[in-house]
């Protein structure tokens, strides 16, 4: 199901263009990407909280090196993305990156990214679901690494915020917090990553934008810092792999949203909700692309018995947890 959603995704690349910039909203929090997507190495992102403009967020960016170059790029050194963007959630599609030849080292890569936000000031979090592979054009198996660097930017104390920020790493549960005097934010994984790293933001990004480096699994800095995480595989032309990972402010971070079956975004989940979720499970089938499919709470393509039994979950405990 997942190379035949790739492979559908591929195709999407030649219709649909790149936007001015990926910007989601929800409530009163927006996050917005600068465009192309993950393709510079400064300033990437902005995520403000409760309309205040205050930028929370330095740096949210992808990268990713193959064995026969073995040198590290961002996701859009070599490829400009395709996107698409509603409401609340937005998709970034490249389907061919890479230098040199095609057939020997091209990656493709699906990146979701869904904001919610939480019911209290300054509070909400941000999804990424990213599904990342070998072309299909690739001539064999080989070695992949790819990475993800997250530099929050929180509000400190005065007269100068940036030295009261303190990131720590959670042993391998996936889990950098970052403390500042007013606020906190965590960034979390699904635990699958290889490495991890947290390090100065200049220091990291300079370390993924060149050269074959690997993370180094530090687990503390003290003073205004980054987080980055790891992935190695072998994979197979065509063959992808989904990881997830997420962000949190002034709340826990979740990897996978714990209130995917709050379709109207209330922050519960409730009747209305079911009978969005119930309109979808009688058609079955997903939208076609690119829109997306809210009520496919396993990101499967269908809305099946598996994601009534996720939404029968949630609907149960009814108060999405903040």
């Amino acid at each position: 199901m997942q190379m035949a959603k790739m492979a559908a995704l591929l195709g999407l690349a030649a219709v649909v263009g790149t936007a001015s910039a990926q910007t989601i909203t929800q409530g009163d929090a927006k996050f917005q990407l600068l465009t192309p997507a993950f393709s510079v190495t400064n300033g990437d992102s902005f995520y403000y909280q409760d309309n205040n403009f205050t930028d929370w967020q330095y740096k949210y960016t992808w990268y990713w090196r193959q064995q026969n170059n073995n040198s590290n790029s961002l996701f859009a050194k070599f490829d400009s993305p395709a996107t698409f963007t509603s409401g609340n959630k937005t998709r970034i599609t490249f389907s061919n990156t890479g230098a040199g030849a095609n057939g020997f080292e091209r990656v493709t890569g699906e990146f979701v990214i869904t904001l919610k936000d939480g019911p209290n000031p300054r509070q909400s979090r941000v999804f990424t679901r990213a599904t990342l592979g070998s072309h299909p054009g690739n001539a064999t198996a080989r070695v992949f690494n790819f990475f993800h660097l997250c530099d929050m930017d929180l509000p400190g104390g005065v007269p100068n915020p940036a030295p009261d920020d303190i990131q720590n790493f959670s042993g391998h549960t996936g889990t950098f917090t970052e403390q500042s005097s007013f606020e906190f934010a965590q960034v979390t994984s699904d635990g699958s990553e290889s490495r991890h790293d947290t390090n100065a933001g200049s220091i990291l990004r300079s370390n993924l934008a060149s050269g074959s480096f690997d993370l180094a699994n530090n687990n503390t800095y003290s003073n205004d810092g980054a987080f980055a995480y790891q992935w190695t595989w072998t994979l197979n032309p065509g063959e992808t792999r989904t990881v997830r990972v997420g962000q949190g402010v002034n709340t826990t971070a979740y990897a996978v949203d714990p209130c995917s079956a709050d379709i109207n975004l209330d922050n519960q989940v409730d009747d209305a909700d079911f009978v969005s979720f119930a309109a979808a499970y009688n058609d079955l089938l997903c939208p076609a692309l690119p829109a997306f499919c809210d009520a496919d709470l396993n990101d499967d393509g269908v809305v099946d018995d598996a994601d009534f039994v996720i939404f029968a979950g949630q609907y149960n405990d009814l108060v999405c947890p903040w």
